[in-house]
């Protein structure tokens, strides 16, 4: 091989810079210049531009190969490299003066220049076996390549020349693409079935902690399912079941609430899809809705304010439309016996919740009207709202609060009871009559008893007060009171029978033995049954107006007015002498004798 073919080698493969190849042709076209085969190979590799075995290679001369080896390249055995190593590093013999490879300036051939001494050949001194070819990784080799003439016999396990025809118009290429389209065909196969069996125990496994009530792990593991495998065959069951976990997670815990939250936001989207049967699940809804809403409407019966109660009843008014939701609860659920009678309970509670919402209106507005009458000492219309109040709600009566207003009310009543200012006048005589006479027809049987003869008692019948003779039974005399009055005659001492004329509003006091009048004092008003004490008559008039009449005489001793009007007359209590006053609302006066 010549310096020239070995830098027309050296171009054609492309290893070494352009550059580098022009300033060796400048050198070698230098006649003064001895380049040889040896020293341009020797300058590549101590510059490392190619290692020791590329130059060896290089410097072989070149051998057909055999036609099945396209793509091999020789490669020596250890022993063949030592063989050449020691070669390389023989010094060579050479006449005359030898010039350095010079570059000049270019920096690209900015390279160490290269100088050998020439000596005297000198014999060849075996190298020690290499144990690799690449044994020297450092470049640590100093020797100079051997001439192809040096006569020294080489031992080469496999010689071979570089292959430069087209490596991918082999029949290799086309058996290795065909062996990675085999396998990647078997390697989607198997991820296919893989992923079918995961996908099968991802169900399996959320469904078994579903069926166990173990609601969390079986939300965790639907989920997990659905975002894995959201277009497998189960995915519309796992749908259903992830909502179902859903909701009977919370009505587990009786979180009626969060129960029905969940509800509203997992089951419309069931229904709009046409994959989903809600058929599944239907049974357990038309008991865990109905439950849920039924314990929302207990809750807000039993609040204590009415702001309170409005808003948990209108919550649990907005949950019961899931329940009239017959996609959800349909009519063959709703009539069973559990069902139906958890859907009259609830509108119970419901209608419970809505009449106590109004009486509560109604108590705070009963309050106000209340207070309001207090204020404007009007204690009889604030009794008359009490009155009205419990007549509706009955068991207001034990209510604290307005049990307190009305104290205050009756409080207030105490300081209304005053004089009256006008006091009833008396008379000596009957009022005028057109009748000027009248004859009394009686008839008796019996025999008379002579031990009450004289005894007379009063009876009121048919609007006239009658004097009878208890001993011989005859009628002494008869005073016409009118056909309303309901007050009964009453002996008042011995000689004397007090009459209240409700016709005419007189109290009458008349002779027992002709019912000749004694006194007569005109009311002016209805009045209730006289009490007699031992000298007076206790009067109560339905007004609230209460005299005392002196029994002598029939003038008012003493007269006052109480704040509310009277159904029950006065009486005297024997231990104190205090006189009481029923009054209406539970109120009881008590005025001195």
């Amino acid at each position: 091989m010549t310096p020239e073919s070995l830098l027309d080698k050296l171009e054609s493969l492309g290893k070494i810079d352009a550059k580098i190849i022009g300033k060796l042709r400048k050198q070698l076209a230098n006649p003064e210049k001895n380049v040889t085969v040896k020293k341009i190979l020797n300058f590549l590799v101590k510059n490392d531009l190619i290692s020791k075995e590329e130059a060896l290679e290089l410097k072989k001369p070149a051998q057909k190969r055999d036609e099945t080896d396209d793509l091999l390249v020789g490669v020596m055995g250890s022993n063949e490299v030592a063989a050449e190593v020691a070669e390389l590093d023989e010094p060579q013999a050479d006449s005359g003066n030898i010039s350095p490879v010079d570059f000049g300036s270019d920096p690209v051939a900015n390279i160490q220049e290269y100088h050998e001494p020439v000596a005297e050949p000198m014999a060849a001194v075996p190298a020690a076996p290499m144990a690799d070819p690449l044994a020297d990784p450092m470049n640590t080799w100093e020797g100079d390549l051997p001439d192809s003439d040096t006569g020294h016999q080489r031992k080469v396990g496999f010689e071979g020349k570089l292959d430069t025809r087209d490596q991918w118009s082999t029949k290799w290429v086309y058996i290795g693409f065909g062996t990675l389209g085999l396998l990647l065909v078997a390697g989607t196969l198997l991820f296919l079935v893989l992923t079918l069996i995961s996908a099968e125990d991802r169900f399996e496994a959320a469904n078994q902690s579903f069926e166990n009530g173990t609601y969390g792990d079986a939300i965790k593991k639907f989920e997990e399912f659905l975002e894995k495998h959201g277009s497998h065959e189960k995915a519309p069951l796992a749908k259903v079941k992830l909502a179902h976990a859903l909701i009977a997670d919370t009505y587990k815990r009786k979180n009626w609430d969060e129960t029905i939250t969940r509800a509203k936001n997992q089951l419309p989207p069931l229904v709009e899809d046409e994959e989903i049967d809600l058929d599944l699940i239907r049974q357990d809804l038309a008991v865990m809705l109905p439950t849920s809403v039924l314990n929302l409407a207990k809750r807000a019966t039993k609040q204590d304010t009415k702001s309170e109660l409005t808003t948990q009843l209108q919550e649990a008014k907005e949950a019961k439309k899931l329940v009239d939701n017959p996609v959800y609860i349909p009519n063959s659920k709703r009539k069973q016996a559990n069902v139906a009678k958890m859907l009259d309970e609830i509108d119970e509670e419901i209608a419970k919740g809505e009449g106590l919402i109004r009486k509560q209106g109604d108590f705070d507005k009963a309050m106000t009207e209340i207070q309001a009458a207090r204020a404007a000492s009007q204690t009889d219309q604030a009794f008359s709202i009490y009155n009205e109040l419990i007549r509706d709600y009955g068991d207001l009566r034990a209510n604290q609060q307005l049990q307190d207003e009305m104290k205050q009310v009756s409080q207030m009543e105490a300081q209304l009871v005053k004089a009256v200012d006008t006091k009833p006048g008396v008379a000596s005589g009957l009022r005028a009559s057109p009748i000027e006479s009248s004859i009394i027809l009686a008839a008796k049987t019996g025999s008379p008893i002579d031990s009450l003869v004289g005894e007379v008692i009063p009876v009121l019948a048919d609007g006239s007060v009658y004097g009878i003779d208890v001993g011989s039974g005859d009628v002494l005399w008869r005073r016409f009171v009118g056909y309303q009055t309901t007050i009964q005659p009453q002996n008042a001492g011995p000689q004397a029978i007090l009459i209240g004329d409700q016709f005419n509003n007189d109290l009458i006091l008349v002779k027992s033995s002709d019912g000749s009048v004694i006194w007569r004092s005109e009311i002016a008003e209805p009045f209730l049954e006289p009490q007699i004490d031992e000298t007076a008559v206790l009067l109560t008039c339905e007004s609230g107006n209460l005299y005392k009449i002196g029994l002598e005489n029939g003038e008012t001793i003493a007269g006052v007015k109480i704040p509310q009007n009277s159904n029950v007359p006065m009486s005297k209590t024997s231990r104190n002498g205090s006189i009481y006053q029923p009054g209406f609302y539970s109120n009881l006066y008590v005025l001195s004798n």
